[in-house]
């Protein structure tokens, strides 16, 4: 799992927007030179969402979402204290994925990647009501996903929506650079 902290005014630890996206492009570049399969999830949620917010805080469950996703998966999720920041954020990984559906957080995107193509996404609306739940929620999905086994036949399906376009990096790469002009 790769935490992504709101860099303050350019100092501390974390990355600012922009070099969380070059990141991000580099990382994906990586595993395209290497014809390596990956996929990638983002948790979306807002810091007025609690439970989530303190779900990945705590160090136990971070340790076990992170050996859950094991080498095939990187799971990102952004932690900051401004609310417009982390709704940008939001937007523009819903924009990466071509998703223009307007999705309230929490969530999680998912996507497949091989061959400099992001294909296989799908995003799983999150029900929160404490913490036990929404962990179980969370480590259901993802390990489903993960597994290739249908998502859909979770008890979450309702929530769950699949999109069929696929991405190509190059896309992605010129979304990134828009983004950051």
């Amino acid at each position: 799992m790769v935490p992504i902290y709101e860099q303050l005014n350019g100092r501390g630890i974390g990355y600012s927007e922009e070099d969380f996206f070059k990141r991000f492009i580099e990382i994906v570049s990586e595993y395209s030179e290497n014809g390596t399969n990956k996929s990638f999830a983002f948790i979306v949620y807002d810091m007025q969402n609690t439970v989530i917010r303190n779900l990945l805080r705590d160090n136990e469950v971070f340790t076990k979402l992170d050996r859950l996703s094991g080498n095939e998966l990187t799971i990102f999720y952004f932690h900051s204290k401004d609310v417009y920041r982390i709704r940008d954020f939001n937007h523009q990984v819903l924009r990466l994925f071509h998703i223009l559906d307007n999705i309230e957080p929490p969530y999680i995107v998912f996507s497949r990647f091989k061959n400099k193509v992001f294909y296989d996404i799908t995003v799983a609306k999150l029900n929160t009501e404490n913490n036990y739940l929404a962990f179980h929620e969370i480590h259901s999905v993802i390990e489903k996903y993960k597994n290739h086994k249908n998502i859909f036949s979770s008890n979450f399906r309702e929530n769950i929506q699949s999109f069929k376009q696929i991405v190509r990096i190059e896309v992605i790469r010129e979304f990134i650079n828009i983004l950051l002009t």
